[in-house]
């Protein structure tokens, strides 16, 4: 599975930016993902290998380290974040 993510404004990355990558099954069962580089724009492309003991069914797959991950817009719980739903078939 290839993955990626388009960011349309500034948001400050360097050559040094990295998201951490999970695919986290229904059961909560995860696969820890290498990190991948973040380009300057914030795009980013991933190879997500799913393990053959994999759950199936649902799954999604989280990206970790945006400046918006642990954002609190005033209690509203309104944040942006990177995750994909999908369908793990055996």
């Amino acid at each position: 599975m290839i993955g990626s993510g388009p960011a349309d404004c500034d948001l400050g990355y360097d050559s040094e930016t990295r998201y951490s990558i999970a695919l986290i099954s229904s059961s909560g069962v995860e696969s820890e993902e290498p990190d991948v580089p973040v380009n300057d724009d914030g795009s980013f492309s991933a190879e997500i290998v799913v393990p053959e003991d994999f759950r199936t069914g649902s799954a999604l797959i989280s990206v970790k380290g945006s400046p918006y991950d642990d954002c609190d817009y005033g209690g509203s719980g309104s944040c942006a974040s990177y995750v994909v739903d999908l369908e793990i078939e055996p």
